[in-house]
């Protein structure tokens, strides 16, 4: 069993990003906005749990922030780039009072989803080729 088999944040990662499919399947594109991030800060948590560092907090380049300073290396400007833009989706997708009252479901779109989908696969591979698994 490899290390990514073991992971319970991995195993997160994968589900959150199964749901997000879903949602994005649905028409449910807030929805899947948000679990498209919560896949890729799952993803994180478990780059984290393999140099047993700590996993703070939600804010995605911070995560990344932190593994880079315990992998002593700088992940790749697109991988940092996705977690910038991920990172917004984390609240603004899911309270309507950080939009005048407006839903979020209101506002989010397939443009949006499929974009944040994209980001969510930045940073899975990222952590993917951490752990040394292939993409299946």
């Amino acid at each position: 069993m490899d290390v990514l088999e073991s992971s319970g944040w991995w195993a997160q990662a994968q589900e959150m990003r199964k749901v997000a499919d879903l949602a994005r399947g649905a028409n449910l594109y807030s929805s899947a906005c948000f679990h498209y991030q919560q896949a890729a800060e799952m993803a994180l948590k478990a780059g984290h749990e393999l140099y047993n560092s700590e996993r703070p907090g939600h804010d995605l380049a911070d995560l990344l922030s932190a593994l880079d300073a315990v992998r002593k290396s700088t992940a790749p400007r697109d991988v940092l780039d996705a977690a910038i833009e991920l990172s917004s989706l984390y609240s603004a997708t899911r309270y309507p009072d950080l939009h005048r009252g407006v839903a979020p479901a209101m506002i989010y779109k397939e443009p949006d989803a499929a974009a944040a989908g994209r980001r969510a696969d930045t940073i899975m591979d990222f952590v993917r080729s951490l752990l040394g698994e292939r993409k299946p």
